[in-house]
């Protein structure tokens, strides 16, 4: 992989001695959602700054000349000026310009500028799942939760969960119940990585059998003429259909990336992944075929996908850095959302979606500065939404490694692991929280979020929720009834709020959330006109 690969339930008391001393302080409880963390009042009036004459000036003029250079102006003085709404459209115009004269990079570039700008401010309702939720969400495909998003991670390099054993290709495997211990979370899943040829760990797969946890190889061939050893793969795929339990198969992933051996060939690479995705569905009904391309670059990946019968789950690697290639002064602008809904939009019509892995970082070699703060907010926005933006994710793999310490030494980077850091640690059990997020196989959720549109009917407790996201990565959210704030949080996620609509009167009620940047200046807001009937 091009950021992070390296090759090769207690809390409380209980959970300190399950990881010891040198393990941060363990996870408190979920902090208690429905109690506020602000003051209940807005810190400012909800008015969003406006063009000065000057932008206004500059608008007109890119207008007229339609010129990518005068449209990046705008765009950068609407940032300094604090109108992001504009920002984002003179960013969008100047890409339309570059993707007109052929310059496809430049254009993708300027609308990750477009995306970091944008706000979009989306409510939620929980609901109670439904058999129509079922048949909306599911597509049929091997082993998938027709609802729900199994938790699962890598976790063979973390240092703190103990000593480990090793299976019989002599790889060393950290206990899954130690990670559990430590997270205070149940996994559905964990992966590894293992060369193409090397025998069925069934040592480390029968552990997790024994957990209910799902086992998951990234599968890695020399080269893509290796995948033609049908003896071996015969072999492979009747242990698989001995071992009796789902199993995931990744094989050959990141191939659009150079810096895979299977990369630059899409015909062979496509023939190479049907002939092993013919036998093994062929002979081990229970394996999970997972074609994984990583995030970038995006263009690239259709060419190397090897059709629908051969494909089970479609899979996307991603990975959130404070710097680009490790350059300060190049700081990293995209959001794990943005990132992965090309991927998403191209397949999740016809296939469950994977995350094949997943970090953020809370330490970057290139200044070695300590940023929990980074990792946590990415970890609570990117987990909050995919039960809400991307119901079709069905397995979500978090890579818990210090690759500063653990990668190959061209690649020492990053510090993904989790175990390491109190609030980094606590982000992940509080996110992993939600109900929608599956622990074991077989497992499925009982509630969905559905958008809250005006004209919804609500009573009782109403469990509302809202996705957005501030351009400086803070962000404060305030839910107000009727022109009253009731709910404010700084937390970053969904800001989920349990209503007690039995406070107030039956009938028609104003129902509002609105977002504020980290230094209480306002943003955008939305309104929705809901009827309580209690």
């Amino acid at each position: 992989m091009n950021h992070a690969t390296i090759r090769g339930a207690a809390l409380g008391l209980a959970l300190a001695a399950a990881i010891g001393c040198c393990r941060p302080a363990v996870c408190a409880e979920s902090p208690q959602w429905n109690a506020p963390d602000l003051p209940l009042r807005l810190p400012a009036p909800p008015a969003a700054p406006k063009p000065n004459a000057r932008l206004a000036g500059m608008l007109a003029h890119a207008r007229r000349s339609n010129y990518g250079a005068i449209w990046r102006q705008v765009a950068d003085e609407a940032v300094r000026q604090r109108v992001y709404s504009l920002a984002t459209d003179a960013y969008a115009r100047e890409a339309a310009v570059y993707r007109r004269n052929g310059d496809a990079n430049g254009a993708l570039a300027e609308m990750a500028k477009a995306d970091r700008y944008r706000m979009p401010l989306r409510a939620y309702l929980r609901a109670e799942a439904t058999r129509a939720d079922r048949n909306r969400l599911a597509t049929g495909a091997r082993s998938e939760p027709a609802l729900g998003c199994y938790l699962g991670a890598y976790i063979d390099r973390d240092d703190t969960l103990g000593r480990g054993y090793l299976d019989e290709n002599s790889q060393l495997h950290k206990s899954a119940d130690s990670f559990e211990a430590a997270t205070g979370r149940r996994h559905a899943s964990h992966f590894m990585y293992m060369a193409f040829g090397r025998p069925f760990p069934w040592r480390w797969c029968n552990a997790l059998k024994q957990l209910g946890q799902i086992p998951h190889i990234a599968w890695e061939p020399r080269s893509v003429d290796a995948i033609a050893d049908v003896d071996y793969l015969r072999g492979f795929a009747e242990d698989c259909r001995r071992f009796d339990f789902p199993i995931f198969l990744r094989l050959a992933a990141e191939m659009n990336g150079d810096w895979t051996p299977y990369h630059g060939n899409p015909a062979a690479y496509r023939a190479g992944f049907r002939t092993a995705a013919a036998v093994i569905h062929q002979i081990a009904p229970k394996a999970i075929m997972l074609w994984c391309p990583d995030a970038q670059p995006p263009a690239a990946i259709p060419s190397y996908y090897p059709g629908d019968d051969a494909v089970d789950w479609v899979g996307v690697n991603l990975y959130s850095v404070i710097y680009y290639d490790n350059n300060p002064a190049r700081p990293a602008t995209d959001d794990p959302v943005d990132i992965l809904r090309p991927v998403y939009d191209l397949y999740a019509g016809r296939k469950p979606i994977a995350i094949g892995e997943y970090a953020a970082t809370h330490l970057q070699a290139a200044d070695r500065r300590s940023r929990p703060d980074f990792a946590a907010e990415k970890i609570a926005r990117f987990y909050a939404a995919l039960p809400r933006l991307f119901p079709r994710v069905k397995l979500m793999n978090w890579y818990d490694a210090d690759n500063t310490r653990h990668a190959d030494p061209r690649r020492q980077l990053n510090n993904y692991q989790l175990t390491d850091h109190r609030d980094v640690l606590q982000a992940y059990h509080d996110a992993t929280g939600d109900p929608w997020f599956l622990g074991r196989a077989g497992e499925e959720a009982r509630v969905v979020y559905r958008p809250l549109e005006n004209g919804a009917a609500l009573s009782g407790v109403a469990g509302v929720s809202a996705w957005t996201r501030a351009p400086d990565g803070g962000g404060r959210v305030y839910w107000a009834v009727d022109g009253a704030v009731k709910f404010a949080t700084a937390r970053p996620g969904a800001a989920p709020w349990d209503w007690d609509t039995r406070g107030v009167s039956n009938g028609s009620h104003r129902l509002s959330v609105l977002l504020y940047d980290s230094r209480a200046r306002f943003l955008t807001a939305r309104t929705i006109y809901v009827k309580v009937a209690n």
